[in-house]
């Protein structure tokens, strides 16, 4: 996919090294990281990027975070598209997935929910919505709490 989107990236600060930096900056054809107000601030302990014109709405820098264990949060729009947004999560040992968006919450596709309608039984219906329940809306830490005296550090 090579179309633009805009994207925004949050990572906890105490995760942050001279690595990550120098990704970020080259994310943005900067000689040094550094911030600039609408696209690299800190604000609360969480680093947040924001880029109008990110490549299929992604930081290249995300595999380098997934191998190093940082948690972050990334948030696509598809601007002038009829595909909804998506975000990415990654919790280091707990979760890494994409989910798809509308303004009305995560979107789950009408063939999983008529599979789970097709089953036929009151019982296996309601089984059918916890586990979509679980793979569409899974309970995680919220990004706050891997900042410095977040939950997470606990």
């Amino acid at each position: 996919m090579g179309d633009f989107y805009y994207a925004k990236l949050l990572i906890p600060d105490r995760f942050m090294n001279d690595e990550i930096r120098a990704r970020i900056a080259s994310h943005f054809k900067m000689n040094r990281f550094e911030e600039i107000d609408g696209k690299i601030t800190l604000d609360s302990g969480l680093w947040m990027m924001e880029d109008p014109l990110a490549r299929s709405g992604e930081f290249d820098l995300e595999h380098y975070l997934v191998e190093q264990g940082v948690p972050f949060d990334r948030w696509t729009e598809n601007t002038g598209s009829s595909s909804p947004a998506y975000n990415r999560v990654f919790r280091p040992g707990l979760l890494d997935r994409e989910f798809p968006e509308s303004d009305e919450g995560t979107v789950v596709p009408v063939t999983k929910i008529q599979e789970i309608y097709d089953r036929g039984g009151a019982l296996d219906i309601v089984e059918g919505i916890e586990d979509l329940l679980k793979e569409y809306n899974p309970k995680y830490p919220a990004i706050e709490s891997y900042t410095d005296g977040g939950e997470a550090n606990e």
